[in-house]
């Protein structure tokens, strides 16, 4: 069996229309990308 990560993105919107993104060092490069992180395992994804 693989292990398999699920990436997990939230987006934040605010009255304005701006969109909160965030800027990330990895593997010698920069990224912007929408802030998030992974859901463990054994835990389930809730959609609210």
């Amino acid at each position: 069996m693989q292990n398999v990560t699920i990436r997990v993105y939230g987006l934040l919107i605010n009255e304005k229309k701006q969109v909160l993104v965030s800027d990330e060092y990895i593997r010698g490069s920069y990224y912007t990308k929408f802030p998030g992180g992974g859901l463990e395992p054994g835990k389930e994804p809730v959609i609210a």
